[in-house]
């Protein structure tokens, strides 16, 4: 195996890892949204707090209520884990087309055949 692909796999083994733990809280801010859960008990509260920053922008593109004791679709969720996901898979993109281009030394551009 080349050396370079040897050396990306630990980056983005990181980056999708985070990227898996990110949007499962998300998920799991919907899924609890959907079903009614309160924020006042310690599980749900540590979810709806530490993804309440990721939430936060989308809310103007798609509002819910701030209430947390009734059943709401938050669609919001769903769009911050899309974008988070889209993110990630450019930032693999970029990293992958940096690692895998082939360096031109020695080649020669002058000629067309």
């Amino acid at each position: 195996m080349d050396r370079t692909l040897l050396y990306w796999r630990i980056p983005s083994s990181i980056l999708w890892v985070l990227t898996g733990v990110v949007v499962t809280a998300l998920g799991l801010r919907f899924g609890m949204r959907l079903i009614g859960v309160r924020g006042d008990t310690a599980f749900p509260g540590f979810v709806y707090s530490t993804t309440a920053s990721l939430v936060q922008p989308f809310y103007r593109f798609f509002p819910t209520s701030d209430r947390l004791d009734y059943r709401a679709v938050e669609v919001a969720s769903l769009v911050a884990a899309g974008v988070l996901v889209a993110g990630a898979l450019a930032v693999y993109a970029v990293g992958l087309l940096i690692t895998l281009r082939e360096p031109l030394d020695g080649a020669d551009l002058s000629s067309s055949g």
